[in-house]
């Protein structure tokens, strides 16, 4: 048995309560965790005076089991008004707080030195915001520079990348967040799914691979005049257990210049290296669950129905706020062909 509804309260732009909101007719959380912005809110709600649509937030809460699941803090944008019968609505569509740092840009010209801190430069520009970002001692080895106009966020996730970092993300409290990356390989499991008594896995289950399009014969070249003669280098799949080599399929080419190179040698590395990369692709699984607010930033999923029986990383996920409403999941697996 699952008891389960929905709250909202409406915050300040400090994230305070002002008040709880009882006027919402309907709301759709959409998580998108490969996106900049990574969350959304689709709501409707009946017209209420008192809301400052330019500062306040609104933060939706699931009560499953009469626990509170925050599902996170939106901000206000966007509030169109129509009028049925007697009735004033406001349709939004409402941003994570991270939508702040796309709309806060360089106003002079970023420039960051050679052995600077990277991790106290995020701190600092992030401001007065609340963040909670994975400590480590990471100097960078360039300057780094970037034109007026630019998005903070846009700054904040090229440091973040350059020492193999998340993208910046919130948490379900509004708290701005990052951590060190760990291979899919490497993760443990947050959340299972499985089939049978007491699941709420639905059976709507999907898992897909596209193998149409993936290259077994690799070809680099030079056309540089300052290598001379030119070079070229090929490397082909011909494994008996890939499904994607010459042995079991077509052949499929894929030729590119190679600019700079040292010799032959390099070149066939790089071209090997190449074939390797394209042997890895991504399996796409698609399901449906009762809904499950512990979900959260690329969560580490196990799925097991019928024939699949795998670790997943979720990339998006969404949920239909209602009493009886369905989550949606989209999860991917790296798979050696």
């Amino acid at each position: 048995m699952r008891a389960i509804d929905f709250k909202y309260h409406l915050l300040d732009k400090n994230n305070n309560l002002i008040k709880p909101l009882f006027n919402i007719e309907s709301c759709t959380i959409t998580y998108s965790s490969l996106f900049t912005l990574k969350s959304t809110a689709n709501l409707k709600m009946k017209n209420d005076n008192s809301i400052d649509f330019m500062n306040d937030r609104i933060k939706v809460i699931c009560r499953l089991n009469n626990i509170d699941y925050p599902l996170g803090i939106y901000i206000i944008t966007s509030p169109n008004k129509d009028k049925n019968e007697d009735l004033i609505y406001r349709d939004i569509y409402a941003y994570s707080p991270i939508v702040l740092l796309q709309r806060d840009k360089m106003q002079t010209r970023y420039f960051l030195p050679q052995g600077s801190n990277i991790i106290a430069e995020v701190k600092r520009l992030l401001g007065t915001h609340s963040y909670n970002i994975e400590e480590g001692t990471f100097i960078s080895a360039i300057n780094k520079e970037f034109e007026v106009g630019t998005p903070i966020i846009e700054i904040i996730n090229d440091l973040l990348s350059s020492i193999n970092y998340t993208s910046l993300y919130v948490d379900v409290n509004g708290v701005f967040s990052a951590k060190k990356y760990v291979l899919p390989s490497d993760r443990n499991i947050e959340i299972e799914y499985k089939e049978g008594k007491g699941s709420i896995l639905h059976k709507t289950v999907r898992e897909d691979m596209d193998l149409f399009n993936i290259p077994n014969i690799f070809i680099r070249y030079t056309n540089n005049p300052n290598i001379n003669p030119p070079l070229i280098a090929r490397y082909e799949n011909n494994r008996v257990d890939s499904l994607t080599s010459t042995v079991n399929t077509s052949p499929n080419v894929d030729a590119q210049e190679v600019v700079d190179v040292v010799d032959i040698n390099v070149l066939q590395d790089i071209c090997k290296k190449d074939a390797y990369n394209a042997s890895q692709i991504y399996s796409h699984l698609e399901f449906e669950s009762a809904i499950n607010p512990v979900h959260s930033y690329l969560n580490c999923l196990y799925v097991k129905y019928g024939d699949i029986d795998n670790k997943y990383i979720e990339t998006s996920w969404e949920i239909e706020c209602r009493v009886g409403g369905r989550m949606k999941h989209i999860a991917r697996r790296v798979v050696n062909i």
